[in-house]
């Protein structure tokens, strides 16, 4: 193939091809495979992936031959990880042949609890990486050990194994001895320890959260292991010796010799175990014949473990299962995962498809906040699409190094994030070199513990947290600004510019930088017009300010006492010459909306936001605004950007009311705490349809009518700097006339913490729900959650949120079906036809773990659509539908669908679907009238479980 002349750039559209290429492929596996498409299904994709990178390269120039060199060269960087992966799979088999595996399985039996086993697997695994500074060691040696004692203590392998990269993750971030934190710190050109004292902050704090929850998780109950630790006995002697090849490893890991070398020296010391305290074993094992001398079936035993790994055969099956493992053959299917992954990276890094995404989400960046969110989504991005973590921290740092100068950022600031996003996420993805290192390890799919790796997603999580929050957000001194002369430079005036100007100036004084008089002159006359400009600009704003302070002040206090007509007829006239002030366009705006100037107002606050968007009043004003003009779908935006009230009704119009006065009380009054109540009865009819599951237990159709009653209220208590409190309870009963059927009773409740972010707003709270399920059984949920908004425009809002909830049956026959629930979400809401509607659309999935039902766990997923219209200011209506997909992972027995018949085993699949509508009536202030419809349908492949119903009910609420 000839060479073109230079490769074009990618267009935005060639670049995300493909990136969604490979997204799509291994979306395609996982639901096709599950769990198994690591064992060449993911493969395959990545392949496919690759050649279509190899055509967009070379549709834009480049050579094949180019490509093809740029896919070699990042398979060849990752031989070192191949090797590794070599040495542990060696290490698993003379350690089984050996009886360390066992050995560490054994004590810890008569040690640990289930009560606090996740906790102290985790607490364990990140002290001892961040003494050796190696997730990679941490996980390949007592990380196995854990895994074999959660086995054996019946505990969930999944959370085991989260518990243990969270551990693991810990040293890997902040140890002065990792590779990773050092790379960090060299990319970002930071001294190491300032580097890690900065990363201390979110990685302490996140891995701080993952031993809460850890603890959480903890199986509550006694644990009886005495028949297994007598089953270990009956065929090991046990004995401290055993765990020699395991200090040897700690040991040279402290004294940093290289991984491989160290992990393989730990495999070979294992074999060497197994000669001297377990001979019998190793020949047994070897199964040379009688004939050969003993030397060679030691030589052959410890060969055999070490490259196909060990096989057990004591005859006691939890101990066969653990210890039949290992072996450089074993890391054969993660080796193939990492060069194909590899390959792919290689081909487009080269192609430029990284740059050309990245560089549209700089344009973007107005924050801080938003820089820190985008450089840890661009790194998260490349951990993705390289599969490598050493580039996903040096190529975003090269990126964004001098968009964080510009901003007067310290460098330590952007080490903190890379590190923080980098490192910790490279294990959540299957076909990241560490994510294959991990699953391959231990044994769990990488989708299976990436629920419970709870450092690894909150680190990154965080560090966009404090970014947001303004904490530790240093700044360049003075005296450590470089100063870029090409930017000294340009034509126009630059207030930036002049900034580093006079920094510069300030070095030359104390002889730091060359005179300016080496600048030309024409630099130098362009120097002088930006000074004079900046002069008359500062002049001309102090002068405004002189002549409208008493006047702001004035108008301040006739706002807050309600005189908006005198405050609108002192602020108008100075109109022309203070329209750039946002505190003056804010005040007249408050005037022109007292006054029932909403349009007016409303291009007020767009205008006061526009120049300070971090502003809380502003956006409550302008939520008013876009009440006033009958705009509620906006107003709901503006209002959800800093106020969350928590359980709100559905429809729109009577939201937005109940943020209206919260806004009201806010401005007006100045009052920080603001309240709601409500109180709602009504009747409606309820009917069981007939569907196969109710049919074949006798049920059929059946009809009831019910009373419903529900009283709530919140409350919110604004703090300063964007800052919220808020909590609401909300109580509901239903009684029915039928005896048989059960009457529910659901007790609600939240409190969270927010704070408001020029157009974005993050919370973090707990929630939870008691209900009464008739016949003494009650069921419990409560849980932690996490959510995020982002104002597009005035038209658009997206949402993020993450929740961990447990539900729980205290008692009962549904006690089996006690879980916990790892859930996230994003969602989005859009304004149309002036406000007067919106349309929401969001997804979200997660996964069932910790339960004891028969079906097992499930992985989650769904979507929720809604549409509310506003009439009139009296009536609106609502629609909505949603659904969710669980896929249970457990084979049981069910009934046939057809026959009843015990005998058939599947794996149980519902479909659960909800679609319901209705109308709000506002007949009288504060009274409204709602009749609403509600259909249910259950669909599952196990007959028993098949429910469909249809409700209607009519309430009257009342407001205050």
């Amino acid at each position: 193939m000839n060479a073109r002349s230079s490769p074009r750039p990618l267009t935005l559209f060639e670049a995300t091809i493909p990136i969604a290429s490979l997204i799509v492929l291994v979306a395609l596996a996982y639901f096709l495979f599950g769990d198994a498409g690591a064992g060449g299904p993911n493969q395959v994709a990545l392949t496919i992936a690759t050649l279509i990178a190899v055509f967009i390269g070379w549709r834009c120039g480049h050579t094949l031959d180019s490509l093809r060199e740029a896919a070699v060269a990042s398979v060849a960087s990752g031989v070192g990880a191949i090797f590794i992966l070599f040495a542990v799979g060696a290490l698993i088999g003379t350690w089984a042949m050996s009886g360390t595996l066992m050995a560490m399985v054994y004590y810890g039996l008569q040690i640990l609890s289930p009560n606090y086993f996740y906790l102290t697997v985790a607490a364990v695994c990140g002290v001892v990486s961040f003494c050796i500074g190696s997730s990679w060691t941490v996980v390949g040696t007592i990380g196995i050990g854990f895994m074999g004692i959660a086995v054996n203590m019946d505990l969930n392998p999944a959370i085991t194994a989260g518990a243990i990269i969270s551990g693991a993750y810990l040293g890997d971030t902040t140890s002065p001895l990792s590779d990773s934190a050092n790379l960090a710190a060299a990319a970002a050109g930071v001294d190491l320890y300032q580097h890690i004292r900065e990363t201390a902050l979110t990685s302490l704090l996140a891995f701080a959260i993952a031993l809460a929850i850890f603890g959480f998780l903890g199986r509550p109950g006694d644990f009886d292991a005495s028949d297994k630790i007598a089953a270990i006995h009956g065929a090991f002697r046990m004995s401290l010796w055993l765990f020699l090849p395991l200090v040897l490893v700690v040991g040279l890991a402290l004294f940093k010799v290289p991984p491989f070398t160290t992990i393989f020296l730990g495999a070979l010391a294992g074999g060497v175990l197994a000669v001297f305290a377990a001979p019998e074993r190793v020949t047994a094992f070897a199964n040379l014949g009688s004939p050969a001398p003993a030397g060679f079936a030691y030589i052959k035993g410890v060969w055999l473990a070490l490259a196909s790994g060990y096989t057990s055969g004591t005859g006691v099956a939890v101990i066969d299962q653990l210890l039949t493992r290992g072996g450089m053959a074993s890391m054969l299917n993660t080796i193939w995962l990492i060069i194909t992954a590899l390959a792919f990276g290689g081909v487009v890094e080269r192609a430029g498809v990284l740059e050309r995404v990245i560089a549209p989400m700089l344009a973007l960046v107005k924050s801080l906040g938003a820089l820190v969110a985008s450089t840890v989504a661009s790194v998260i991005g490349t951990n993705i699409v390289t599969a490598d973590q050493y580039i996903a921290i040096v190529l975003p740092g090269r990126m964004f190094k001098g968009e964080y100068a510009k901003r007067g950022l310290a460098p330590v600031v952007l080490s903190r994030t890379i590190a923080a996003s980098g490192t910790p996420t490279s294990a959540l993805i299957p076909w990241n070199a560490c994510g294959a290192y991990m699953a391959g390890t231990l044994g769990i799919a990488t989708f299976s513990y990436l629920p419970f790796a709870f450092f690894n997603f909150a680190s990154p999580l965080l560090a966009v947290a404090v970014a947001y929050l303004g904490v530790r957000m240093l700044r360049v001194s003075a005296g450590e600004i470089h100063v870029d002369r090409a930017e000294l430079g340009r034509d126009t005036f630059d207030p930036r510019a002049s900034a580093l100007h006079s920094a510069l100036e300030d070095r030359e004084k104390s002889g730091m930088n060359p005179p300016l008089h080496l600048f030309g002159r024409g630099q130098r006359r362009k120097l002088r017009r930006r000074w004079v400009g900046s002069v008359v600009t500062a002049l001309a704003l102090i002068a405004s300010s002189a002549v409208c302070a008493a006047d702001l002040a004035r108008s301040e206090q006739l706002v807050r006492e309600g005189k908006y007509k005198e405050a609108y007829d002192l602020l108008a006239p100075q109109q022309a010459h203070s329209k750039d002030d946002p505190a003056f366009s804010y005040l007249l705006g408050r005037a022109a909306l007292g006054t029932n100037r909403a349009e007016e107002a409303r291009a007020l606050f767009e205008r006061s936001l526009a120049a300070r968007p971090g502003s809380v009043a502003a956006h409550l004003a302008l939520g008013r605004a876009y009440f006033a003009l009958g705009r509620y779908a906006e107003a709901k935006i503006e209002f959800e950007t800093v106020l969350d009230m928590g359980d709100l009704e559905p429809d729109l119009f009577t939201q937005v009311e109940r943020y209206n006065e919260a806004a009201r009380q806010f401005l007006d009054e100045g009052r920080k705490l603001t309240r709601f109540g409500y109180a709602e009865t009504g009747i409606g009819r309820y009917r069981v349809n007939s569907t196969r599951g109710t049919n074949a237990f006798g049920g059929g159709d059946r009809h009831n009518s019910f009373l419903n009653a529900r009283v709530g209220g919140g409350v919110n208590y604004a703090l300063d700097n964007g800052y919220a409190l808020d909590a609401n309870l909300d109580y509901r009963f239903r009684h029915h006339d039928d005896s048989d059927i059960r009457n529910d009773s659901d007790l609600r409740w939240r409190a969270a913490g927010s704070r408001a972010l020029g157009r974005d707003s993050v919370a973090l709270g707990l929630r939870g729900r008691v209900s009464y399920r008739g016949d003494s059984t009650y069921r419990n949920d409560y849980g932690i959650f996490s959510e995020y908004r982002h104002q597009v425009d005035a038209r658009n809002q997206v949402t993020l949120g993450a929740e961990l909830r447990r539900r729980r049956y205290p008692s009962g026959p549904l006690r089996e079906r006690s879980r916990t629930t790892a859930e996230a979400s994003i969602g989005w809401v859009h304004s149309f036809l002036d406000g007067r509607a919106s349309f929401g659309l969001s997804g979200h999935g997660g996964r069932n773990y910790a339960t004891s039902r028969a079906d097992g766990e499930s992985t989650i997923w769904g979507a929720t659509a809604n549409l509310d219209y506003t009439f009139s200011k009296r009536l609106a209506g609502f629609l909505f539908a949603w659904w969710e997909r669980d896929a249970f992972n457990t084979d049981r027995v069910h009934f046939h669908p057809d026959a009843l018949d015990e005998g058939v085993v599947l794996r149980r699949r519902d479909n659960l679907y909800e679609v319901g509508g209705g109308l709000t009536w506002a007949f009288a202030p504060g009274w409204t009238l709602r009749p609403e419809v509600l259909y249910i349908r259950d669909q599952s492949n196990s007959v028993g479980f098949n429910y469909s119903s249809t409700e209607y009910w009519l309430n009257v609420r009342r407001s205050f």
